[in-house]
């Protein structure tokens, strides 16, 4: 609480700065108002006080005399002057006779306000430090964090403190009578940013944000000016308090907002998209075989397919940048997977780019192999467009032993076997100017119709996803590369699934529920066609009923996740009720977070992700029902 005396003539102006001044929480301040000079006299003899706010035009008393009077009877008390007029000279004067800083009425914020005040209150403390003994100040300077500095008029070191002196690596004799600005920027001028010219021109505090260069890092940097007895100008105190962390902090936060808004943006929009995607998909794989008589018109349809497969693919991108992807984690051999990418590489860029392999590693990592694959894609996509057709793309493997920890921007990475992958090109290189940027989502550099910005960002949640790290070093006019480290592991990757013609046929009786009447007839559609016999159901409330009456008859259930009324949980878990024999494969078009123990919990067998093909359902409805005979 800082106890506050405010000295002011007008009514309205003490309103004011009491409602500025009352929502402030740290510090909070308590105000007593004095009208007149000699009330508030009266108060300073009875109380101490804190800080004082002045209006340099009272009725008893105008100008600098009010000033002198409030430094005469509390030398000590920290003092912000108020003044009416826009003369800056006034104010300046004002600092010179003991004001610690001015504020012109009608021209302030109220966040100026509460720094002028906070900044009063903590330079005053810092004059009072130094006129104590020059030995329980250094005391209580070298215990600081920040660096303090204690300068002449010619930015010669007068005295540093202890933190000063350890992120210099300089012992205090060797850093007293050298100019600061060699020791901490560059050897032969001040920075451009550097608040030491507007102190001796100004005679006013300044505070700056300011990068050392010789250090690497970001300072908020406060310089304090001192008089002597004449009110000339003496010393300059120079704080440095590094807000590196904070500012990669503040990034990190910025960024987990973005990601949480876009999270919840996917989340809300995936099951609709994916319930529409799911019949243009499934619908167009159905009609394709029955038109090879018009050869135009099956081309028109693949094209649409294909247009299908894109938007999917564009839904698992979004949805992976934001945390709702639903494939748990499994074994991959990278280099397997990576030579399936560059086929299908060679068959979509341009044939002037080189594209070379050197896949040094055989190891396992624990990854989604669609995720990893889109990895794979996204990156080289990016590099076959940053060398407009033409150039050499590189994907490389090898095994890397990290013996000690490793700290890098993007995460922490732990001793142990790492597989690296490297994806280098001989392209137009990325411009520092924006190389913080790449990894936002929706950052391109491309132009309106060639890229969504989810590529990178993308890219960066999957090798999060994997316990990894990305770094990525360019040089313009040369190429890029992007390295990423991922744990590896020695389990080793499941069976390949059989193919769609290796599915046998059933004549089981299986119960289809969803609320999009397009994926109920879809699915009964495929399953029929295989020897199945179908119900569907777009109410869950009336598919419990049917279960309810006819337990024995269905042999398998097949649920959306989503719907009105009664979501696909709890409908398998009212049927698991019923019969806990009857096998459930769960349908869902995004994450929603069920643990494994839910799962075992309601019977669920398998889960299926929309939007399927004919394949993803008839195999998942055959190895279900095979795992329960």
């Amino acid at each position: 609480m800082v106890k506050t005396l405010l000295i002011e003539d007008n009514p309205g102006d003490i309103d004011l700065m009491r409602e500025m001044l009352e929502i402030a929480s740290e510090p909070s301040y308590q105000i007593e108002a004095a009208q007149r000079l000699a009330d508030a006299v009266v108060l300073l003899a009875q109380n101490r006080f804190d800080l004082a706010i002045i209006d340099l035009g009272l009725p008893d008393s105008d100008g600098l005399e009010t000033l002198q009077s409030v430094v005469h009877l509390a030398p000590g008390l920290p003092v912000v002057v108020l003044t009416g007029n826009l003369d800056e000279q006034l104010g300046l004067d004002a600092v010179k006779q003991g004001a610690q800083d001015f504020l012109v009425k009608g021209h302030f914020s109220h966040a100026l306000l509460l720094k002028s005040l906070r900044y009063a209150v903590e330079r005053k403390q810092m004059e009072h430090a130094l006129q104590d003994s020059m030995k329980q100040s250094r005391i209580i300077l070298d215990a600081m964090d920040n660096q303090v500095l204690l300068l002449d008029r010619d930015k010669r070191i007068i005295w540093p403190n202890k933190k000063a002196c350890e992120v210099s690596e300089l012992e205090r004799a060797e850093l007293i009578g050298r100019k600061c600005y060699q020791i901490f920027h560059s050897p032969h001028d001040t920075p451009k940013s550097c608040p030491f010219e507007a102190i001796v021109s100004q005679q006013i505090n300044q505070t700056v944000e300011s990068e050392m260069e010789a250090l690497g890092r970001n300072y908020i940097v406060s310089c304090t000016p001192i008089y002597d007895q004449e009110g000339n100008l003496d010393k300059i105190i120079h704080v440095a308090t590094d807000i590196t962390k904070r500012k990669q902090l503040q990034r990190e936060l910025i960024q987990a907002h973005k990601m949480e808004a876009i999270g919840s943006l996917a989340g809300g929009i995936a099951h609709d998209f994916n319930n529409i995607l799911s019949a243009v998909i499934g619908f167009t794989d159905l009609a394709m075989p029955r038109i090879s008589h018009d050869p135009e018109l099956k081309s028109d349809l693949e094209e649409v397919y294909k247009a299908g497969l894109r938007g999917r693919d564009l839904i698992r991108q979004i949805l992976t940048f934001a945390r709702h992807s639903d494939q748990d984690p499994e074994p991959v051999r990278t280099d397997i997977l990576a030579a399936e990418v560059v086929r299908l590489l060679r068959s979509t860029i341009a044939t002037s780019i080189e594209l070379k392999t050197e896949f040094n590693s055989d190891a396992h990592i624990l990854a989604n192999p669609v995720k990893l694959h889109q990895l794979f894609i996204n990156l080289c996509s990016n590099a076959a467009h940053a060398m407009a057709d033409t150039g050499e793309l590189t994907i490389r493997l090898d095994d890397v032993n990290i013996e000690k920890e490793v700290s890098t921007p993007m995460s922490q990475l732990t001793p142990g076997i790492y597989q690296k992958i490297e994806i280098k090109d001989t392209g137009s290189g990325i411009p520092e100017s924006i190389r913080e940027q790449i990894f936002e989502p929706f950052f391109t550099t491309k132009d309106l119709h060639e890229g969504t910005g989810m590529g990178l960002a993308t890219v960066l949640r999957i090798v999060k996803d994997c316990n990894g790290s990305i770094s990525v070093n360019s040089q313009e006019g040369v190429g890029t590369c992007f390295s990423i480290l991922i744990p590896a592991t020695t389990a080793k990757a499941a069976k390949p699934i059989p193919q769609l013609d290796e599915i046998p046929t059933g004549n089981e009786t299986i119960l289809v529920v969803d609320d999009e009447p397009s994926i109920c007839k879809f699915a009964e559609r495929i399953l029929e066609m295989q020897g199945y016999s179908v119900v569907t159901e777009t109410d869950s409330r009336n598919a419990l009923s049917l279960f309810t009456e006819s337990p024995a008859k269905f042999d398998l259930v097949i649920t959306d996740m989503s719907m009105p009324k009664l979501s696909g949980d709890s409908l398998a878990e009212e049927i698991s009720t019923i019969n806990p024999e009857t096998p459930i494969i769960l349908v869902t078009g995004y994450s929603r977070q069920i643990s494994v123990e839910r799962l075992k919990e309601i019977n669920i067998n398998k889960m299926l992700h929309k939007p399927y093909e004919r394949g993803d359902l008839l195999e998942a409805v055959r190895t279900t029902l095979d795992s329960v005979k």
